[in-house]
């Protein structure tokens, strides 16, 4: 679907599963996207797929769709399902679907996911192989992206793992490591530090709009440690960028100094030949202009050599 039907007034309501716009400013509005990236742009509690229930099977019969299994999500390992009326729901949905439950113990996943993320740190710092085969840009995007998307996994899980995974400590710790590495590259390696500036910049931003609808309003409350340090990399950026504004400058004047001393030792040397002793029309003073002003022209035309002397030679005959 092309963006002008998805940002059409009301044709794509349909494809809504809470019937709403694509723009409607109370929410996130509609957002079409693949399944990895509903995961990474998910920052308000859940995400939802449409699928049609109805499909051809592989006899090409037209017939229901039926799940593979019903999820139960373990929260505690002393919980007692039997007394959880939503644990009787799930058995009587997996019965009537004739499908097993998949119990998904949510603290071993989150041990899993805070290893995975852990290691992506240790590479980056330097202190461990890159096995992953990421670049830094590629390491910093999936640390950042995957630690949001665990800590929003855990928005309904219990006080105890929300207190002990993904925190907002473990988060500030996490970019501080980063911060300090990036700060090691600004000596020992400029253009790795310029690229992991741009990265984090764009990171950050792009964190701080997960939380905004598809028009800028806000949605959900965003970390001001986002906005800190967005704004911190920003101004690292804009040095880079002035910096190598001021470089090209200065290469630009060095060339023009250079020039204006070669022309000021050609009018030397035009000075202390006696060519022009006899000459009674023009002083040395405007042949000199003549030749220089005709040879910055020649320049700016691209003239070959020979044309470049053919044009000097003439003009230094005015």
């Amino acid at each position: 679907m092309a963006p002008w039907d998805i940002g059409s007034s009301n044709a794509n309501t349909s494809f809504s599963t809470s019937s709403v716009k694509w723009n409607d400013v109370s929410i996130m509005g509609i957002q079409f996207r693949t399944p990895k990236k509903m995961i990474d742009y998910t920052r308000h509690g859940h995400n939802e797929i449409v699928s049609e229930r109805l499909q051809y099977n592989e006899q090409g019969k037209y017939e229901k769709d039926i799940p593979q299994f019903v999820v139960w999500i373990k929260e505690d390992e002393n919980e007692n399902r039997e007394e959880d009326d939503r644990w009787r729901m799930t058995k009587k949905a997996a019965s009537q679907l004739g499908v097993p439950i998949v119990v998904i113990d949510r603290e071993k996943y989150a041990i899993r996911e805070t290893e995975k993320i852990k290691l992506m740190e240790e590479i980056f710092l330097g202190e461990k192989e890159n096995t992953l085969g990421l670049r830094d840009e590629e390491l910093l995007e999936r640390m950042i992206v995957e630690f949001e998307n665990n800590k929003t996994g855990l928005m309904y899980a219990s006080e105890e793992l929300k207190q002990k995974y993904f925190t907002d400590e473990k988060r500030e710790k996490m970019i501080e490591n980063i911060k300090n590495r990036i700060k090691e590259f600004e000596q020992n390696d400029p253009e790795r530090y310029k690229i992991c500036v741009k990265s984090m910049a764009d990171i950050l931003e792009g964190e701080i709009n997960k939380g905004k609808s598809n028009v800028g309003h806000k949605i959900i409350d965003i970390n001001p440690i986002f906005y800190q340090n967005l704004d911190e990399f920003n101004d690292k950026l804009r040095h880079l960028n002035e910096n190598v504004q001021t470089n090209e400058e200065q290469v630009k004047m060095l060339g023009k100094k250079e020039e204006r001393l070669k022309t000021f030792k050609t009018m030397q040397a035009i000075n202390q030949t006696p060519y022009y002793d006899n000459n009674k029309l023009h002083s040395i003073e405007h042949i000199e202009k003549v030749i220089y002003f005709s040879s910055l022209l020649a320049k700016n035309e691209g003239l070959a050599r020979k044309r470049y002397k053919f044009i000097i030679s003439s003009c230094s005959i005015s």
